[in-house]
């Protein structure tokens, strides 16, 4: 998940404590669908979505 958060887009990877290892507040799966929400040890919270077809990411969505 570092390396994930490290690489994300411009527009909101300054703002993030990359060396900060998440916490995940929750976890699920349902189907094709992934929702995960955790705290990044420097005051921040994000969320990510996930639809997955055929071992594929279809659709991602990150908010921080």
């Amino acid at each position: 998940m570092k390396a994930l958060l490290a690489t994300l887009p411009a527009a909101g990877a300054d703002k993030l404590d990359a060396a900060a290892a998440p916490t995940f507040t929750r976890k699920e799966a349902v189907g094709e669908y992934v929702y995960l929400a955790f705290d990044l040890a420097n005051g921040k919270t994000a969320t990510e979505t996930y639809h997955v077809n055929n071992n594929e990411v279809v659709f991602e969505t990150a908010t921080f």
